[in-house]
């Protein structure tokens, strides 16, 4: 039997697959400016919509290549997942994949601070 928790994880992997695994991806510079939304500015100074999975409009703008996929993920260290399990007090299970581990251990254990309410400064 199939618990809760790896629905979860399996839903996370799926989006991970498709290049959806931020719930506001960036559209193509310069395409989709009309009417009001989340807008900033692409690497190229061009202004960019950021969608948000599940909105009216994101499939249809996906499958038609304005929301290009994200980069694929790198899996995270065997150590920087021990240091995000130590900072949450819980065990991740195998094979979880967590982006922002992979972008410093500081941050998931800053991230993880933050969810337990030990650490009330800003944060993604």
């Amino acid at each position: 039997m199939v618990d809760d928790e790896e629905l979860v994880f399996e839903a996370v992997r799926a989006r991970v697959v498709a290049g959806e695994h931020l719930d506001h991806m960036p559209g193509l510079p310069g395409m989709d400016l009309e009417g009001g939304g989340y807008f900033e500015y692409a690497p190229d100074g061009r202004l960019q919509r950021i969608h948000e999975r599940g909105e009216a409009g994101f499939r249809a703008a996906r499958d038609s290549g304005r929301i290009p996929p994200l980069p694929p993920l790198t899996p995270a260290t065997p150590e920087a997942l021990r240091v995000v399990e130590d900072a949450a007090s819980v065990v991740l299970p195998a094979g979880a994949i967590w982006s922002w581990a992979t972008e410093g251990s500081a941050r998931a254990t800053a991230y993880c601070r933050r969810r337990r309410g030990q650490d009330p400064s800003p944060g993604r």
